[in-house]
């Protein structure tokens, strides 16, 4: 049995050897352990040990002699920063990197009382510091004010360049879980607020050392308000489709339109601005946000971009792939019905917990159908991400993934995550497609006479399948490097008929 504490997280080569006998007849046997270490779900706190630190009082007078001597703060600041490092033991990982500064520094109030001279013995567990004159200051969160692009995101907070807002240590900090004043309800990608909330101090008598003794409130599921990436431990993306769950850096000022409703937007009046910042990921599979709808900004279109295959030589197997732009509407209605929505598992109203279907008028799916549809031709698969109905009820077309509008006439989502509106997508993009191997071409031919008048007509219809020579052992499509380096394809007439 291994155990021990963990200082990094990363993936670790642990060589295990032991030897059995002694002189020339010992064996020796050794092999590699790799070990993956992760963070837990939920809240994690790092442990920040204490440190001493000097300050000079600028006075001649020494403190020790009067029991009321204090340091004032005579004029607000934002000179006070951090740096956090991460810095991971091995040969390759010396290097410090900085994982979060408060680039736009902390604040401080003018403070007319400031330090006041406290001593204690901090070798004597019995001595503590007179909690009537202990001195807190402290920054709970990043930039939050909502009105202003800010949102509380600790995502967001290195890169904006506003200062962490000061708060009072009793009335305002949170330990052992996150603040009240992060609501990612109102973010625009609208996540879900905490269940609980951290422990606030009993009075300036309590440290942080001494809350965190103390039990505390038990972490929400690390899916509930805030994207991920991927869950998966292969160090692969099962579809290119989670890139809808990568953080969008885009720093921005403006306020939230619809905040907490059906369909929360960054307006198109939003500024460039770096103060704010934060509280969305790229809109693949959801409404795409107004500032960026428009060609060459659109999240979606990096699906075009970007592919979810691993190395040179693997392949998508394209078999049994639905071309959007030729099925028949039953064809399409099948890639979306059955489809169950489930990864928010905090979604409102809890009764469409595990039974959320796609939305439908008569038959299930029969809007997804509609809408691909009325969108066609598809230029790509990215481009399903942003096909459009009219909702039951409605009158004009609107986006059909990850739109609460489009379950009108049934129980619609009213408090929905991120992950959750772009799950259908996700589920339905990797069996779909806009290329075809199979074609049928219809070839007319006419008689005319020196004037132009049609004496005959004939028309006959062929079904073509366009058959690609692979290699036998990658199912890669040959080329032809000699000559041009396209691929190696034949035409091959499947049928043929006069009409």
């Amino acid at each position: 049995m291994i155990s021990g504490t963990t200082t990094a997280v990363g993936a670790f080569s642990v060589t295990i050897s032991a030897t059995y006998g002694t002189g020339s007849s010992a064996i020796t046997g050794s092999g590699t352990l790799a070990l993956t270490i992760t963070f837990p779900g939920g809240s994690f706190t790092p442990p920040f040990p204490g440190q001493k630190n000097d300050f000079d009082t600028g006075s001649t007078q020494d403190p020790r002699n009067d029991p009321n001597f204090t340091i004032p703060f005579p004029s607000p600041t934002t000179a006070n920063y951090f740096e956090l490092y991460w810095n991971a033991p091995g040969a390759t990982n010396q290097n410090p990197r900085i994982t979060d500064l408060a680039r736009g520094g902390l604040q401080r109030n003018a403070d007319t009382v400031g330090m006041r001279y406290n001593p204690y013995d901090p070798t004597n567990p019995n001595s503590k510091p007179d909690p009537a004159k202990n001195v807190w200051r402290g920054n709970p969160t990043p930039p939050n004010d909502n009105t202003s692009g800010q949102f509380g995101d600790p995502r967001a907070s290195w890169y904006l360049t506003a200062p962490w807002p000061t708060a009072d240590y009793v009335t305002s900090s949170y330990w052992g879980g996150p603040t009240p004043q992060v609501v990612p309800l109102s973010w625009p990608d609208s996540g879900h607020n905490f269940s609980n909330i951290g422990i606030q101090p009993s009075g300036p008598g309590q440290t942080p050392t001494d809350i965190m003794a103390s039990p505390t409130p038990t972490p929400d599921p690390n899916t509930k308000s805030v994207s991920l990436l991927s869950t998966s431990t292969s160090g692969n993306l099962a579809s290119i489709t989670e890139l809808g769950n990568v953080f969008d850096p885009a720093q921005l000022t403006y306020t939230v339109t619809n905040p907490g409703g059906a369909l929360p937007d960054i307006p198109s009046s939003a500024n460039l601005s770096s103060t704010g910042g934060g509280g969305h990921t790229l809109a693949i599979g959801r409404p795409e946000f107004s500032i960026f709808d428009r060609n060459g900004t659109r999240a979606w279109q990096l699906l075009d971009v970007f592919s979810a295959n691993g190395g040179t030589n693997i392949t998508t197997n394209t078999a049994g792939l639905v071309n959007l732009n030729t099925a028949s509407r039953d064809v399409l209605r099948s890639l979306a019905a059955g489809v169950l929505q489930n990864r928010d598992t905090a979604i409102q109203p809890g009764s469409l917990q595990n039974s959320l279907y796609p939305p439908a008028v008569s038959s299930q799916a029969d809007l997804f159908a509609d809408a691909v549809i009325n969108s066609r031709p598809l230029l790509s698969t990215a481009a399903l991400s942003a096909i459009r109905v009219t909702p039951p009820g409605g009158s004009q077309p609107e986006p059909l993934f990850g739109n609460p509008h489009q379950y009108n006439n049934q129980t619609a989502p009213t408090e929905w995550n991120d992950t959750g509106r772009e799950e259908l997508l996700a589920k339905i993009f990797n069996l779909a497609t806009t290329r075809s191997r199979n074609f049928r071409v219809f070839v007319t031919g006419q008689s005319l006479d020196k004037n132009g008048n049609v004496l005959s007509t004939v028309t006959k219809v062929y079904q073509v399948f366009v058959k690609p020579t692979r290699d036998p052992a990658t199912g890669a499509i040959l080329k032809d490097p000699p000559v041009t380096g396209v691929p190696i394809q034949q035409i091959v007439i499947k049928y043929e008929g006069s009409m």
